[in-house]
């Protein structure tokens, strides 16, 4: 009879499995060993296999609930609309962030730190025996007192002026909070008495609040026209490589691979369309149910598209959608029922029969960006002389080299720079328009040239006059130099301030090497 001599128990942690082999020899217990491994490898990638399928299956549901949430967000654009009012809009630009609390940054004098920073001797019973131990001791701690007292003499000293300058920030803190809320309560004042800009800067206010899907990126220029209480809109709607067109993810067993099934060029076709319709009706209504003063009475919407010209390889845009309608008529319409693209027709909209080729049309009325204040640019004497010292130059040359240098920095992109006139520019020396969806937008910029520290009230002006013009950005520009309250005003602004070394490296890089600033003491 033989007997199994050699036992060994196996685990597999993956499949939770044990199991106790023996045999004879060791031989064929090694044998029954690798045979046991076999057969849980196999369980193993069977498993392995299993739960991939599993996941991928799982991926490709999460996937297709994504396709249909994107889909739905975009079916419904028209039922998005997102109302406001003036009153929401000044609100949110008053500043109602209060002053920090006062903390102390000074370290508090303790005693019993000094003592151990010193090593003040522990008070001992050896002292009854050794009185010079105990000697040591008090004059140890004559000294830690001492030590204590000058530290908390200075200490309060140091206290006292670090809360006489907190008070003094903290005063300086709202009196700049103030003066920007005055402002603000201005323009509020100026939007309720009918400004051209402060109507201008409302209704953009309520495009870019409105809550498109993300892909759409809110590119637009607006211009009101008070004799006819007429708002023209210019809208980038998005192209049709934005637009979904993937209704799921399909996970196919036999290979263990997901498919995407997308739209077919007919539906997508129809269904970007649809999109171009809701976009544009949508806008409109925003803006007429949002006009809380009656400022409007009419819009005009021309929905553009940028795309590549596939014939030149080049950067291209089209107006492919125009509308004009007013209030009244407008105000009739039920979106919730209506066909968009019957109701564009229905409004006298013209559109290409297929918007996917871009087809043209020629808006209704374009966006006029001449301003009674552009004036034209003059040529600056004496700016090619080698040396030349900016400081030296008169204010009004300066400020129209200033524009002159923008405009070069704006046309490398295709930007356009309007000259203000000096006798009513609002504190405008010129303005610059930048049509890129990204960086672009309206840029305010003034020129100052100092030979003293520009002062904090020229940020808080320049600030101003980018709310009065609704401005994307303000660029302030200077000979000299910005003190400590100036950028820290607009270090949370949209504000960029150029000093003199600033100007001296942006002149140099567009041409202008020959120029130096020499501040006069």
């Amino acid at each position: 009879m033989a007997y199994n001599n050699y036992r060994v128990v196996l685990r597999n942690e993956f499949l939770g499995l044990s199991k106790e082999i023996s045999a004879p020899t060791r031989n064929e217990l090694n044998v029954k060993i690798e045979n046991q491994q076999r057969i849980w490898s196999e369980k193993i990638q069977r498993e392995i296999n299993r739960q991939n399928k599993e996941e991928m299956k799982s991926k490709a549901e999460k996937l297709s609930n994504m396709d249909t949430k994107k889909m739905e967000v975009y079916s419904n654009i028209i039922k998005k609309t997102n109302l406001t009012n003036s009153k929401k809009y000044y609100d949110s630009l008053l500043d109602k962030s209060k002053y920090e609390d006062f903390k102390s940054k000074l370290f508090i004098p303790i005693l019993d730190r000094i003592k151990e920073e010193i090593n003040v001797p522990k008070q001992s019973i050896l002292e009854i025996i050794l009185k010079k131990r105990k000697e040591r001791r008090i004059q140890k701690e004559n000294e830690a007192k001492s030590i204590f007292d000058e530290r908390t003499e200075k200490y309060n000293i140091n206290l006292q002026k670090e809360k006489a300058d907190y008070e003094v920030a903290k005063e300086a803190f709202y009196e700049a909070q103030k003066k920007d809320n005055d402002n603000v309560e201005k323009n509020r004042e100026a939007y309720n008495n009918g400004d051209i800009q402060q109507i201008e800067s409302y209704f953009r206010f309520v495009l870019e609040n409105s809550k498109m899907p993300e892909e759409i990126i809110k590119d637009f220029e607006l211009q009101y026209i008070k004799e006819e209480k007429t708002l023209i809109v210019s809208y980038y709607l998005p192209n049709s490589e934005v637009v979904p067109r993937i209704i799921q993810h399909k996970y196919v067993s036999s290979r263990n691979e997901i498919d995407v099934v997308t739209l077919s060029d007919k539906k997508f076709e129809k269904f970007y369309n649809d999109v171009i319709f809701m976009c544009c009706l949508r806008t409109i209504k925003e803006l007429f149910e949002s006009d809380d003063m009656n400022y409007v009475d009419n819009v005009v919407y021309n929905g553009w598209i940028k795309y590549t010209d596939k014939s030149t390889g080049k950067d291209a845009e089209s107006c492919i959608i125009t509308v004009e309608t007013n209030k009244t008529k407008f105000s009739d319409i039920n979106l919730e029922n209506v066909d968009c693209k019957e109701c564009i027709k229905g409004l006298k909209g013209i559109f290409a029969p297929s918007i996917l080729s871009l087809t043209p049309v020629n808006p209704y009325r374009k966006i006029d960006r001449n301003d009674s204040r552009f004036i034209e640019s003059k040529e600056v004497a004496n700016i090619d002389v080698e040396g030349f010292n900016l400081a030296t130059m008169p204010w009004e040359d300066f400020e129209y080299f200033v524009r002159e240098l923008f405009d070069k920095m704006f046309n490398v992109n295709g930007g356009e720079v309007k000259v203000t006139q000096a006798s009513h520019d609002g504190g405008v020396d010129a303005i610059a328009f930048d049509d890129d969806p990204i960086r672009g937008g309206k840029f305010v910029i003034q020129a100052k040239r100092y030979n003293n520290v520009v002062p904090v009230a020229a940020v808080r002006d320049l600030y101003g006059t980018m709310i009065h013009e609704g401005a994307t950005k303000g660029i302030l520009v200077t000979t000299s130099t910005y003190g400590k309250e100036a950028y820290d005003f607009s270090k949370d602004k949209p504000i960029t301030l150029i000093n003199g070394q600033e100007l001296l490296g942006l002149l140099n890089k567009y041409g202008y090497s020959n120029l130096t600033i020499k501040i006069r003491k």
